[in-house]
């Protein structure tokens, strides 16, 4: 799936820039050191109709649910310092509760402290967790369980 606009124009510059970002993103992920354990996580969340969307100025990749022209940044993926699985705040921040059942299954130590700090790759994170071969499994879970809750709030 690609990160186009319902409503942009079909072939504009933009729009194909964009996917290609996106698409590039998702290839830098599956293909880099460690890849294999971010493709069950894509796999499951563009089921779920979420989109994969990459900028060329980060190297975070966010899912996002469509709702007619809006976007939502759902969840989102950074390798650095570490690989983790973020909760985006715009999203999270009044899903509190949903957001921790999500992570019940993870220890504090499988999920990486929000730093506030400027500059920081997490200060817009709700929370985190890492993303591990220990975590994998129960990755797969939350993204399964994301994906039912994403199709409950769409309906």
């Amino acid at each position: 799936m690609d990160a186009l606009s319902d409503d942009a124009p079909q072939g504009s510059t933009t729009e194909q820039k964009k996917s290609t970002v996106s698409q590039e993103k998702v290839e830098s992920y599956l293909s880099g050191f460690g890849g294999s354990k971010f493709q069950p996580l894509f796999a499951i969340l563009q089921a779920s109709g979420l989109e994969p969307l990459g900028k060329s100025n980060t190297d975070t990749l966010l899912f996002q649910l469509r709702d007619g022209a809006m976007a939502h940044d759902v969840v989102a993926f950074r390798r650095k310092p570490e690989a983790v699985l973020s909760f985006p705040k715009s999203y999270w921040a009044t899903r509190a509760a949903d957001r921790a059942a999500l992570c019940k299954s993870f220890d504090l130590g499988e999920q990486p402290a929000v730093t506030k700090e400027v500059g920081s790759t997490s200060q817009q994170s709700a929370g985190q967790v890492k993303v591990s071969a220990v975590t994998l499994e129960r990755l797969v879970a939350l993204c399964t369980e994301l994906r039912r809750y994403v199709s409950a709030k769409a309906d």
